[in-house]
């Protein structure tokens, strides 16, 4: 275990209008602690200081809405803003992640800054290879998903393309108890023989958002990370079907429930370092082996029509997850799936690889 080093000054705040971000390419890397796996590169685009606004009466929301966004704080000009929960001596903490080490900003998740806290470094700095590095949010709002939403996933599952003029987002919820973090053991769980793998954007919601028009829709956003939306195939019930396309819906849903099926992270990255959610590689590998390949341009519902459509279901509150569909090269496609001793890393650009370890079911008699 790694001593502090030197202390990092604290936060900064910077007024006026935000600086031009580059234009650079974006990098990709990893977060972990094992040997020959990286912190992900800088993503080329300069960070704005902006202030996290506090939530506000659902009354009022609509009005505030048209208001200039402003937004979380950034320590140093020209700084990445990665944000991480991680567990260190016991204690869990929250703070800004910088190449090889973690600067705290505080004790718990990341649900009190996402809430309106200040960002404020304690001046203690602790390496990345002695902490374990948890789920932004250990204990979230709402997991929102978003199901059929790139149109070669639907092809692969034997469906006809979605026509978009007279289509809605597809949402379902999945529990808070899906929810894991970076480098997390995911358990092969007794009632499926078919456990499969979907790599996600996933939308970190940062303000009460009901009614909320899809111009005004990522004024309500905190940041993005990446997920993995882990999927029972089948159902081991020990009843057999009846083919009604009801029983059918049921245990398509019922797949999507499963103890740690939503693992997320390994970090959070603030709005201001991502322009467009909309231009985004993602990539997932299942023991190094290339998996799925997309990018988010090839949603068919935007982030932002997502948001506007769920808003106008639901209440969405300051740490709400949404996670906004797959791509093609999903296991079910060719009839693979995952098996104990697997390692899935799903990857999405400037958002750093998410690692999930697949274990076999656990005796727990």
């Amino acid at each position: 275990m790694s001593s502090p080093s030197t202390p990092m000054p604290h936060s900064v705040t910077r007024r006026g209008p935000p600086p031009a971000c580059s234009t650079s390419s974006l990098t990709v890397g990893r977060l972990s602690r094992t040997a020959g796996r990286r912190l992900s590169a800088p993503v080329g685009c300069v960070g704005q200081a902006r202030r996290l606004e506090r939530d506000i009466p659902s009354r009022h929301v609509r009005a505030w809405s048209a208001r200039p966004r402003s937004r979380l704080t950034t320590q140093l000009k020209g700084e990445e803003m990665k944000l991480a929960t991680f567990e260190h001596d016991g204690e869990i903490l929250h703070g800004v992640i910088e190449g090889d080490r973690i600067a705290v900003a505080g004790p718990g998740d990341l649900r009190a800054v996402i809430e309106g806290a200040p960002l404020e470094r304690t001046g203690q700095v602790i390496s990345v290879d002695a902490v374990r590095i948890l789920a932004p949010l250990t204990n979230p709002g709402k997991v929102v998903a978003v199901a059929a939403n790139y149109q070669e996933h639907v092809i692969e599952g034997g469906d006809r393309p979605r026509e978009k003029s007279t289509a809605t987002p597809r949402l379902f919820l999945k529990p808070d108890t899906t929810v894991v973090g970076d480098d997390a053991e995911v358990e092969i769980a007794s009632i499926t023989t078919q456990l499969d793998w979907e790599a996600e954007l996933a939308v970190v919601v940062g303000h009460l958002a009901k009614d909320v028009s899809e111009t005004e829709a990522l004024n309500f956003v905190f940041g993005y990370s990446t997920s993995n939306d882990i999927s029972a195939r089948n159902l081991v019930t020990g009843a057999a079907r009846d083919g009604e396309a009801a029983t059918d819906f049921f245990d398509w849903l019922a797949g999507k429930w499963l103890d740690g099926s939503a693992p997320f992270g390994p970090y959070v990255v603030t709005t201001d370092e991502i322009l467009d959610p909309q231009k985004l590689a993602i990539t997932l590998t299942v023991n190094g082996e290339p998996k799925q390949l997309g990018n988010t341009a090839d949603m068919i519902h935007s982030v932002a029509e997502i948001i506007s459509f769920t808003s106008r279901l639901m209440t969405l509150r300051p740490g709400d997850i949404i996670l906004t569909g797959t791509p093609a090269g999903v296991g079910m496609a060719t009839g693979t799936y995952l098996n104990p001793g697997d390692v899935v890393v799903a990857e999405i650009e400037g958002l750093g690889a998410l690692t999930s370890r697949i274990v076999a079911p656990r005796n727990r008699g």
